[in-house]
């Protein structure tokens, strides 16, 4: 079972490092040409070092070294950098007790977010952001903050981006104490710093930011389940087939990167399965009962995420949960004979399609083994189809 989920779970998770969705930008070049190219964007969580681009229908990869610049054409902007970063870590367990930065050589793309006069970027490795500054198209430069050890017990910062900022990019009366080495904090210093010394003609391009996202939705549709009741002691066993209805409500959190691909998905569905008084052989009856919520728990991928189309596969693991003690498989015979059937965690695989607000999904639950010691053993799986509608959205 382990090896079906995960290899299932490879086919579901692989269109994430299969799929390029180009999108319309442009490079320049060493000798400052400007490209207009195709390019896989990839909503990067941390700073590329590499991108792939379409010119004329052939495929090219660049790196830092290879142009100065790349964006998009809805404003998103990354320039080519070959230089230092501060090293240190600012994790409590491996703060430095240096009070300086601790060098590297670097070559990756800066994120640009503020474009003016004096720019500022971002580098992100997923561990800690830096930022840099360029004024005039000068130079890149990193802004110098760090948090170091002054003993075993204390913490101290050394904030000279503050006096670099005084010193190069300063315009008005600015408290730079109030300046913290922080997206927001240095966003509103450059934009006020470039809007200072246009006389407030300088206009900020707000960035394109990929938000978390969390919907609700309701669900009805039907479930084809198969269950398989064996009770080796009477010879009798019985493969049951039925269609019943079933409904619930599903809610998904998509993370804020990768232009919301990747989702955190659970449902609460219900369903009733019941067949009773089936001749298993010339002396024996089978009948089975299953009432249950079923809660599948898992990772979602949007192989499509547009506005208004959506194509999305998923794997999950699913808890089930017994209504009013009605999950049973009977001997039926002169005095009936009960056996509970415990709770039957499984796992699935499945598909669907969104159009806006309203969609259509289908769910295979891969077959599982219930039994109870040697006295009576079962299988069971399932096939559903489902309409859905995502009644509630949330962006933050």
């Amino acid at each position: 079972m382990n090896k079906k989920f995960y290899l299932l779970l490879t086919l579901v998770t692989f269109p994430l490092a299969a799929q390029n969705k180009y999108e319309k930008g442009y490079i320049i070049d060493l000798n400052n040409k400007t490209i207009p190219v195709e390019i896989s964007y990839q909503d990067w969580a941390r700073n590329p070092n590499e991108i792939e681009v379409k010119h004329n229908g052939e495929i090219k990869k660049y790196t830092p070294k290879t142009i100065k610049e790349f964006g998009l054409d809805n404003g998103i902007n990354y320039v080519s950098y070959n230089g230092n970063i501060d090293k240190s870590s600012q994790f409590y367990n491996r703060i430095s007790e240096i009070k300086q930065p601790e060098w590297v050589e670097i070559s990756t793309f800066l994120k640009t977010t503020v474009n003016g006069p004096s720019k500022l970027y971002v580098h992100d490795n997923n561990t800690t952001i830096t930022y840099f500054f360029s004024k005039e198209d000068g130079d890149i430069k990193p802004l110098i903050y760090k948090i170091y050890r002054d003993n075993q017990t204390t913490t101290k910062k050394n904030e000279q981006f503050k006096n670099q900022l005084r010193s190069n990019v300063y315009c008005g009366d600015v408290n730079l104490n109030k300046v913290n080495y922080s997206k927001n904090s240095l966003e509103k210093y450059f934009i006020d710093y470039n809007s200072c010394i246009t006389n407030g003609e300088f206009q900020h391009r707000q960035d394109v930011i990929t938000k978390n996202k969390i919907e609700f939705g309701i669900q009805a549709g039907i479930r084809s389940e198969k269950n398989y009741v064996n009770y080796p002691v009477y010879e009798a066993s019985h493969n049951f087939s039925a269609v019943s209805p079933t409904f619930g409500i599903n809610a998904e959190y998509q993370f804020p990167f990768l232009q919301n691909r990747y989702a955190l998905a659970m449902e609460a569905n219900y369903f009733h399965f019941k067949r009773q008084d089936v001749q298993a052989n010339s002396r024996f009856g089978l009948a089975v009962e299953r009432k249950i919520i079923e809660i599948p728990l898992g990772l979602q991928y949007y192989v499509m995420n547009d506005t208004d189309h959506k194509l999305f596969v998923g794997a999950f693991y699913n808890i089930k949960l017994d209504l009013a003690n009605s999950n049973y498989t009977e001997v039926v015979y002169s005095e009936s004979s009960k056996t509970d059937i415990d709770n039957i965690s499984s796992f699935s695989l499945g598909a669907g399609y969104q159009w806006k607000n309203i969609g259509v999904k289908a769910r295979y639950n891969i077959n599982s083994k219930f039994d109870v010691g040697e006295y009576m053993k079962g299988e069971t799986s399932s096939i559903s189809l489902n309409l859905f509608y995502k009644f509630k959205k949330l962006e933050f």
